[in-house]
């Protein structure tokens, strides 16, 4: 086994936290992704764009944290929105999105992330710690039954997760929870009658062209569980007694500006880039044919409804191992 790299404890008081506010944006090189197979290997993939991901990924809404949180009272045999609340613990955090606003609910939030490029761009709030760690080594920085939730948003489909299931047993309470959500590819929808039905499914089509067709190459081969809604990486029956699966949808309006750099946040467009240094920006020429589809004559104006579908696998029960 690969050892973890070192971290500090999660309860250490001396430990400084993180800036509260985002890094200036910066030209950030393409990282190499590590040694194949090793827990955490893929954090490369979103060091590259570690202040990109942190400016322009989406917020998800309160209705998609109210799902997690009455899940969890259930678990507790209590009303919708009661739950414990004294441990939670958000996985590949990233900019710590969701780690934050699990410090509303819950007395003390840990963020883990296997890139430390994301880390150095993560919100600061007085409840909330960050450790460079792999999911795959929860265990050996939290003690057993000691978690009442764990969140992991848009990477179970990059780590081991058979490895991470058996973490996940080891550390939560009898009464904790597990909660796995995914966002998939998003599409533009009507923001009045000045796009027409031609132009949304035009651009809707041009989106699906550039994710798969212009990126395709340089997405890592797990992307294609997202596309399979996490069939095949599912918790399974001897791990857990409740498991569920659930679908939702996330809603943002937004500017032509924050939409290109939401694209411009993914790792193949990093790869893309590197690869293709000579090569022109292919968010230009999308950005215009987006603004003539989709009637936008303002970049910095609110003109996109955006809209990504949500699933869930949540899991609660944790059969001990």
């Amino acid at each position: 086994m690969v050892p973890p790299p070192p971290v500090p404890p999660p309860w250490d008081e001396d430990e400084d936290l993180l800036g509260d506010e985002l890094l200036d944006e910066q030209e950030e090189d393409w990282v190499e992704v590590g040694e194949d197979g090793a827990p955490g290997f893929r954090g490369a993939l979103f060091s590259s764009q570690a202040a990109h991901y942190a400016a322009y990924r989406p917020l998800y809404p309160p209705h998609i944290y109210q799902r997690i949180y009455d899940f969890a009272a259930v678990a507790l045999g209590r009303q919708p929105g009661q739950s414990s609340q004294e441990l939670a613990i958000d996985v590949g955090c990233g900019p710590g999105n969701v780690a934050v606003e699990l410090a509303k609910r819950y007395a003390q939030v840990i963020g883990i992330d296997s890139s430390q490029a994301q880390l150095d761009h993560a919100f600061k709030r007085p409840n909330v710690r960050y450790i460079h760690t792999a999911a795959e080594y929860l265990g050996s920085i939290l003690p057993p039954q000691s978690v009442d939730l764990v969140a992991i948003a848009e990477t179970l489909h990059w780590i081991d997760h058979r490895k991470f299931y058996e973490q996940v047993r080891q550390i939560l309470k009898p009464t904790g929870v597990l909660t796995i959500w995914c966002y998939d590819l998003c599409e533009f929808r009507s923001m009045g009658e000045h796009q027409t039905a031609a132009g949304l499914n035009q651009a809707n089509g041009l989106m699906r062209a550039f994710t798969y067709g212009t990126m395709g190459p340089f997405w890592d081969d797990r992307r294609q569980y997202i596309d399979k809604k996490y069939v095949g990486l599912e918790p399974t029956h001897d791990q857990f007694g409740v498991i569920e699966r659930d679908n939702n949808e996330m809603e943002h309006i937004m500017s032509m500006d924050r939409y290109m750099g939401f694209l411009s946040s993914w790792s193949p467009y990093a790869a893309y880039r590197t690869t293709f240094p000579h090569k022109e920006d292919p968010l230009i020429e999308l950005r215009a044919q987006f603004k003539q589809l989709l009637a936008v004559t303002d970049d910095v104006a609110p003109s996109l409804r955006v809209v990504w579908p949500v699933f869930f696998l949540l899991a609660r029960q944790p059969i001990p191992w």
